[in-house]
């Protein structure tokens, strides 16, 4: 998904400026994968965390190479999030009206209820999130965030999803996740829980300290998809 296709329906001037801002802000910056070389180094730096510093076993890694890349990846939008020019996280945000996009999630729960439930223009899956592990990357990982909530809310999303290593889930709590299905089995990444999270419930996230509540209240605030998340998907 190019950056054009990913950025199309801005609300007004002052949200494309708040796009600027969390894009390029002292030291850290935030720029999307504009190239296949741009999706070559993300599958890089996937294979040296995942794999060679976490020991993650994936099928369909290309070792000769050491690239962890799939069809999905020329799909969605791919984030890079730089300190000092240096590249320390990424991550791979993908439509819910792409089939192939929910055939990928329904392997493991139930996604595309999620899609016929809200609409699949409304829904969004994040993926493929990695970071260096340094200190820095909280900050960086946070700004990533902060730039996929303010980008999707400008294109009408509500509702995204993701799922992550029991060990994260607190962590992906404090920005506003809820856990929602029941877990599974991945192959090369072990047990994972899906989570999701209602972007455009503005009050919760800031009743919760999200990081996220800087950016959420300068958007309009809606429970709906709250209540029909609390309704339809919360198993805790």
């Amino acid at each position: 998904m190019k950056k054009s296709e990913f950025l199309s329906m801005k609300e007004d001037q002052n949200s494309s400026s708040l796009l600027d801002i969390l894009m390029n802000t002292g030291k850290i910056k935030i720029k999307e994968a504009a190239s296949e070389d741009d999706i070559i180094m993300a599958g890089r730096m996937r294979y040296d965390i995942y794999i060679e510093k976490q020991g993650k076993r994936y099928t369909d890694a290309n070792n000769e190479l050491k690239l962890l890349i799939d069809d999905l990846d020329s799909q969605s939008c791919i984030l890079f999030g730089y300190y000092n020019e240096n590249i320390v996280a990424t991550l791979r945000v993908s439509s819910g009206t792409n089939k192939n996009v929910l055939d990928h999630f329904n392997k493991y729960f139930n996604a595309s209820k999620a899609v016929n439930v809200f609409g699949g223009d409304s829904v969004y899956f994040l993926s493929r999130l990695v970071s260096n592990l340094s200190p820095l990357t909280g900050k960086v990982t946070y700004r990533l965030f902060e730039y996929v909530y303010a980008s999707l809310r400008m294109k009408g999303g509500r509702v995204v999803i993701l799922h992550t290593v029991p060990s994260l889930v607190n962590y992906f709590k404090a920005i506003g996740f809820q856990q929602a299905w029941g877990e599974f089995v991945c192959s090369a990444a072990g047990v994972q829980i899906p989570m999701i999270m209602a972007f455009d419930n503005v009050e919760r996230l800031c009743k919760i300290k999200s990081p996220l509540r800087r950016i959420a209240s300068q958007f309009s605030h809606c429970e709906e998809a709250q209540k029909c998340i609390d309704r339809e998907f919360i198993i805790f």
